[in-house]
């Protein structure tokens, strides 16, 4: 879960983003949930990071519980390994597969 958690932190601390401060979505337009409050993972508090991070990570969850969800209605997966975890997730749109043996 770490590595996992890790890379997520890496990739929304560079990325720009703002999300809403009550719900959580994305900024999509100027309101959210009857709200206008929108920050970056970056400038969030560390123990909203942490509350982000938490639902991201059960998102991540239940992708992999349930063999994979495509995100971008994509038609051709690139499956790569996930270092450390026993999953792949696709290059094109952030899937991930878990492989049941």
């Amino acid at each position: 879960m770490n590595n996992i958690r890790e890379q997520l932190r890496q990739e929304l601390l560079a990325d720009s983003k703002t999300y809403c401060c009550y719900c959580g979505n994305e900024q999509t337009g100027f309101s959210c949930c009857r709200e206008n409050h929108f920050e970056s993972f970056s400038n969030m508090s560390h123990q909203a990071q942490e509350d982000f991070l938490d639902a991201e990570y059960e998102a991540f969850a239940a992708a992999v519980r349930n063999r994979g969800v495509s995100m971008n209605d994509c038609k051709q997966h690139m499956w790569e390994p996930v270092e450390g975890q026993p999953l792949y997730k696709c290059a094109r749109c952030g899937a991930f597969l878990r492989i049941i043996k």
